[in-house]
Order: structure tokens, then C-alpha cells, then sequence
């Protein structure tokens, strides 16, 4: 069996018309390389290169523009707000949120919140505001690729170097910080219908790389 040619981040950019250097940095966001593998040469597997496809390429724009329009029309959204000043006023109510990195159109996370014994989206969103879902959800996928920013991890280094240790939780606020994200939410009736509608919203998100962990939608 012939051994299919290495895709290099250098190669792909050339055909999107972008420098090396902004492919590779809009990549390493993803959390497709760690600080470990620099310096190594990097083959872009097929999954990667699509999904870089799919988000450069020229008609990328107008198909995200009509993926976000189609999210729009499933739900009664809020408006996109700042996740620090809005994310402590999320409803007591079951429902699904959308994250999106400031400046960007498209939606990089989507998840869910049922009842949370009262508490609702403002209980699991307030769980990424403190830092204590570092290893779930959002909090999860946003510090995985903060972890993979060298500039990130410098700053942290020498923070530690004039604080001391910080706890994992406070690495975790850092990383949500780092990114700045915007938020807008749904209600929803309960559990059940967050669920289906996450489902939807992230059917529509996937081909465009979103932070999510890949799972079985169908």
C-alpha cells in the first residue's frame, strides 16, 4: 500500500493564499499540536486538513454565514455579549449556550445546561467563570488550547516565577480569560430539550472545527 504524501502546514497555506505562520497559529488553537511536538515536522492528517478547508477557503465565508443563519433560526438566542460581563446574569433555566472567540463570526463550542438543582445555564456557566471545569465542556477545550499558545504559556511561566504555584483553577480562569470568548444562550423547556437542541447546533458547527469533542450525532 502506497504511504499517502505529508500535508504540511507550509504546503496547505500556499494553496489558501495564507502565510505558514497565521495557518499554523489558527491550528495550534485547535489543540492539534502540543508544545512537546515543536519543532518536529508536522503532517496534517485529512480530518485537519478539511476542517482548515472548510474555515479558509474562499466560500468558507459565505457557508459559515449561512450555517450561523440556520443556528439563528433554531432557538430565541441572546444577543452575543462579553462571557465576563454577561456570564454571572445567565438564566436560573435549563438550555444551551454558544461560545465564540471575539472577532471571529463563527461559534467555536456549544454546549448545554439542564435544571443543575435550580441553577441552570448561569450554574454550569459559573463553573468556567471559577476555573473548576478544567478538565469538561468548554473549560476543558479552552484550556487545552491555551496550553498549546506559547505566548500563554510564557506569561503563566512568569507569573509562577513572581506568585509562585497557582492552582489548576486559576490556570483554568486564565485560559477563558486568554481567549476573551463572546456568549449567547437559549432557554429551553428542560434537560431533554437542551439536549436535542445542542445536538442540532453542533450538527451544524462540526464541519467548521469546532472545540468540542467529536461524538456519535446521528
Amino acid at each position: 500500500m502506497t504511504t499517502p504524501p505529508c500535508v504540511t502546514p507550509t504546503h496547505l497555506a500556499a494553496e489558501l493564499g495564507l502565510k505558514p505562520k497565521t495557518l499554523r497559529a489558527w491550528m495550534r488553537r485547535q489543540g492539534w499540536r502540543g508544545l512537546e511536538e515543536k519543532g518536529a515536522s508536522w503532517c496534517i492528517t485529512p480530518e485537519q486538513e478539511a476542517s482548515a478547508r472548510a474555515h479558509w477557503s474562499s466560500n468558507a465565508e459565505h457557508a459559515g454565514l449561512d450555517d450561523i443563519a440556520l443556528i439563528d433560526n433554531l432557538a430565541e438566542w441572546s444577543a452575543w455579549a462579553s462571557f465576563a460581563e454577561v456570564g454571572p446574569l445567565a438564566p436560573r433555566l435549563p438550555g444551551v449556550y454558544q461560545f465564540r472567540v471575539t472577532g471571529q463570526l463563527m461559534p467555536v463550542y456549544v454546549g448545554m445546561a439542564g435544571e443543575r438543582r435550580g441553577m441552570g445555564l448561569r450554574g454550569r456557566l459559573s463553573m468556567y467563570r471559577r476555573g473548576k471545569a478544567a478538565t469538561s465542556g468548554f473549560g476543558e477545550a479552552v484550556l487545552d488550547r491555551a496550553l498549546a499558545d506559547e505566548a500563554f504559556v510564557a506569561r503563566q511561566l512568569d507569573r509562577l516565577r513572581e506568585e509562585g504555584p497557582q492552582r489548576t483553577s486559576a490556570w483554568a480562569r486564565d485560559a477563558v480569560a486568554w481567549f476573551s470568548p463572546d456568549i449567547r444562550w437559549a432557554v429551553t423547556a428542560d434537560s431533554a430539550s437542551a439536549l436535542l437542541l445542542e445536538a442540532e447546533v453542533e450538527k451544524v458547527l462540526r464541519p467548521h472545527g469546532i472545540w468540542n469533542r467529536p461524538r456519535n450525532l446521528d
